[in-house]
């Protein structure tokens, strides 16, 4: 992709996930509505100054960032299952399980998730971490592994709350006062 274009695709994902009520989600829709008559207007989650210091933040950590196109099963298979780097630490944030084929225009299958889970404990040496979204299924597929659930607010679209689901990599110790406050911390965020 020339650079150009690169440059264009990544200032409309980012244009999106600041003005849509539910980032990139399909059928999202504007933050306040197409009329604009809503709560909130377009630009109150892009702002300027804040975005501006994050994009520089990134920068400054640039040569610690790798990009790629690959599917995140064929990822976690080329580079969670390396020994070569033991400073890899990957965040997974698959589809929602349950509600997954109705938020993103590309989801996962059931099987799809058995698969993902499948990878991770199979080919993964690298330290995780995933959230998905807190249900019977998710719960019995990751039985083996360390969990907490927590609650976490949305506000822009529909002032709900749901409850997510933390999952741990074995290798992870944490602390018990983070496991204690991490409930408090996602509904601060």
């Amino acid at each position: 992709m020339k650079k150009h274009r690169c440059l264009a695709v990544g200032f409309a994902a980012l244009f999106l996930n600041r003005t849509n009520r539910s980032g990139i989600i399909k059928n999202a829709g504007p933050i306040g509505g197409k009329e604009q008559t809503g709560n909130y207007k377009i630009d109150c989650r892009f702002n300027k100054e804040n975005l501006i210091g994050r994009i520089r933040n990134i920068s400054a950590k640039k040569d610690r960032i790798y990009l790629t196109q690959l599917d995140a099963q064929e990822f976690l298979l080329r580079y969670g299952s390396t020994d070569k780097d033991k400073n890899i630490f990957l965040y997974i944030d698959p589809p929602y399980f349950k509600k997954g084929k109705g938020l993103y225009t590309s989801f996962y299958k059931t099987k799809d998730h058995h698969y993902l889970e499948n990878i991770i404990s199979e080919h993964v040496n690298a330290l995780w971490l995933i959230t998905y979204d807190n249900v019977e299924e998710v719960k019995f597929l990751y039985d083996q592994y360390p969990k907490i659930e927590f609650d976490i607010r949305y506000s822009l679209q529909n002032k709900r709350q749901a409850q997510e689901l933390m999952i741990f990599s074995p290798k992870i110790k944490i602390p018990q006062s983070l496991e204690q406050n991490i409930p408090s911390l996602c509904n601060a965020a």
